[in-house]
């Protein structure tokens, strides 16, 4: 590619704009970080593939990289057409910061342009000796890249890029509509009409897991539960979507310094391809993320096992604006996204992991198997009521991770917890009863907060109570390291008073 030269590059006035409506200047727009409707997909300048429409950030970066004008061709006059994207993310009266790039002169040895951008309809004198042998060649005269050929979306002015497409093909880091249009995957269940017939919405309340705030999970039913133990858990396990079969494995953690805080620390994904059983299978945790994001590692997981190579099954995206990081299925069939947790955030927001499957076949496992269910509503509940159980839903939960031997909790604590109650317990009822007892060590704040400031940790706590109530209440190592980390607590019912009858007479329980 030849060399570039600019004359201006403008960062116009702060602009407001009605919902619907396109901005005066027919000019690209993006939203701050002030997180305002649409703006779920800024890159901090990274120049990225742009489908012309499509996203905003991509035509910032067109516009401008760093503190200078981006060099780039004669595909800029496609910038000129979009204002805020969908129109429906615009919210009445909203403002957005405009960049526009004016009076900009481009070069190369094939194409020679004059565009000027300071009306809404730009004009453009030509010369067109030929375009690049990476470069489509429009009716009117334009050169585009040939990768915005077939893409749904007009990429010449004069829709023909669009023309005698037999198939559709979308760009690394978007995602095909059911009518074609190429969209950002960071506008796939936003609750916004991005694609315009609403297919990046339709599987939004049926086909989509969420955990929010590291506890809050949302299940495949939209029923809420609360997970507020710190080790890995079964959210997704063997759940059949499109031509794949997924399992997510996160595994949680509670912040230190804030220790009402239950944090996503990492993540296990595997998938595995129905027609042949290849898998693959990866982790990532904060830092790999984090790492990612930054730009200085490739990937955001680190492969574990598996013939299949990352790059044969999926695309990675990163909005850092958001601490988010996208994996998604490179036709279209389901994403993944791991929202990283920044300290200092109000209740750990950003904390959690989504997954939606986007394709109609979808065949979830139900609970017990993964927690995210099957689609049925209240299975938690409808499951402890078939066992007879009366204590809370958050008690079913502990019990069956930490009975559930296909989990491999690495924690050390966590661990322990599991084979205790799994192989120490002596039957059934006495492993309900230490989970119903010790749940609350870690899920209950007024208990793990008062663990906390005895300078203990709560996943050891909660380790020493279900040794403790799994021995039949006997094991005096147990009882005493447990009269050491709740001293001074709350009354954990049926455990402390028992503890101070065996092994602690000077247990303070607080009233």
């Amino acid at each position: 590619m030849g060399s570039f030269f600019y004359a201006a590059c403008v960062i116009a006035v702060i602009a407001s704009y009605n919902a619907g409506t396109a901005s005066a200047g027919g000019a690209c727009t993006w939203a701050d970080k002030t997180k305002t409707a649409g703006a779920q997909n800024q890159r901090s300048g990274s120049l990225v593939p742009f489908v012309p429409g499509s996203s905003l950030d991509d035509c910032k970066a067109l516009c401008e990289v760093q503190a200078g004008c981006v060099a780039v061709d004669s595909t800029i006059l496609s910038c000129f057409w979009f204002s805020v994207i969908p129109p429906t993310s615009a919210v009445a009266g909203s403002t957005h910061s405009v960049i526009t790039c004016m009076a900009a002169t481009t070069t190369d040895s094939t194409t020679t342009s004059t565009v000027t951008a300071t009306t809404p309809n730009p004009t453009t004198t030509s010369t067109i000796k030929a375009c690049a042998s990476n470069r489509f060649q429009c009716d009117n005269g334009r050169c585009v890249p040939i990768t915005w050929v077939c893409t749904g979306i007009d990429g010449c002015g004069d829709n023909s890029d669009e023309k005698n497409c037999t198939t559709y093909v979308c760009p690394p880091g978007y995602w095909k509509c059911k009518n074609n249009r190429c969209v950002p995957v960071q506008w796939l269940c936003t609750d916004i009409n991005g694609c315009g017939d609403n297919s990046d919405e339709d599987k939004c309340d049926t086909n989509r897991c969420i955990m929010r705030r590291g506890k809050k999970l949302r299940t495949f039913s939209n029923t809420k539960e609360r997970i507020k133990f710190p080790c890995k858990y079964n959210a997704v396990r063997d759940t059949e979507c499109g031509s794949w079969k997924i399992t997510i494995t996160p595994g949680n953690v509670i912040e230190a310094d804030k220790d009402k805080r239950y944090i996503v620390k990492t993540v296990w994904l595997g998938v595995e391809r129905v027609s042949d059983g290849m898998k693959w299978e990866g982790r990532t945790d904060l830092r790999i993320a984090e790492k990612y994001i930054e730009g200085s590692k490739p990937e955001p997981f680190n492969k574990k096992d598996g013939a299949l190579e990352a790059k044969d099954i999926f695309n990675f995206a990163a909005s850092s604006s958001d601490d988010k990081v996208i994996v998604y299925e490179k036709s279209g069939q389901w994403m993944f996204r791991f929202n990283l947790y920044s300290p200092g955030d109000a209740w750990h927001k950003s904390s959690g992991f989504e997954f939606i499957c986007l394709s109609d076949n979808f065949q979830p496992s139900g609970f017990p198997d993964q927690i995210c269910g099957n689609g049925t509503k209240d299975e938690v509940a409808t499951f402890k009521k078939s066992k007879g159980w009366k204590d809370s839903r958050q008690a079913v939960l502990f019990h069956e991770v930490f009975t559930n031997d296909g989990i491999a909790q690495t924690d050390s604590d966590c661990k322990t917890t599991a084979d205790t109650i799994s192989n120490k317990c002596n039957n059934t009822a006495l492993q309900w009863e230490a989970a119903r007892l010790c749940w609350p060590v870690v899920g209950k704040s007024r208990f793990h907060t008062c663990v906390t400031r005895n300078l203990e940790r709560p996943e050891s706590a909660m380790r020493h109570c279900v040794e403790y109530v799994c021995s039949n209440f006997t094991d005096p190592n147990s009882c005493f390291a447990l009269s050491e980390e709740i001293d001074r607590c709350q009354d954990l019912e049926g455990v402390s008073s028992k503890v101070k009858a065996q092994c602690a007479p000077n247990l303070s329980i607080k009233a």
